[in-house]
């Protein structure tokens, strides 16, 4: 299984926002920033595609972001759900002390249907607490 991997912090506006986005393309005008990818899954396997979270410096919580399916795939499942993971901040962020440590957040799942290979597509937009919109359109080929 190929899995092409992205993490990405948006500097100022989305400098709480951190996140591991699998597979992508940012553009934006700082508080909404709009994320093409391409992801390869195995059929009927389930892939963690992104983790989203807000935090403070000291790494404690400013809330979970919300995330919302914009466009359900045709051929599997999207699922959004609250878990602790690990967000992804550069180095001159001073919240990439908590690099290290798992922090409450969403994650986006793909789970592709059992019987079918071929193309696939989703969209997802998850809203952070400090304004940031994301909206992630992800093409999948599932194998």
């Amino acid at each position: 299984m190929k899995i092409k991997s992205f993490s990405l912090v948006v500097a100022a506006s989305a400098a709480v926002a951190g996140c591991q986005q699998t597979g992508a393309v940012v553009t934006g005008n700082g508080s909404t920033l709009a994320r093409t990818g391409a992801i390869t899954v195995l059929h009927g396997a389930t892939q963690k595609l992104g983790f989203y979270a807000s935090i403070n410096p000291d790494c404690s919580s400013l809330g979970l972001p919300v995330g919302r399916v914009v466009t359900p795939p045709a051929h599997g499942e999207i699922r959004i759900v609250h878990e602790e993971g690990f967000a992804y901040f550069p180095p001159n962020n001073p919240r990439s002390r908590c690099n290290t440590q798992r922090v409450p957040g969403i994650r986006v799942i793909y789970q592709a249907a059992p019987d079918y290979r071929g193309p696939d597509a989703y969209a997802v937009e998850i809203f952070h607490v400090n304004g940031v919109l994301f909206r992630n359109a992800i093409n999948v080929d599932v194998q």
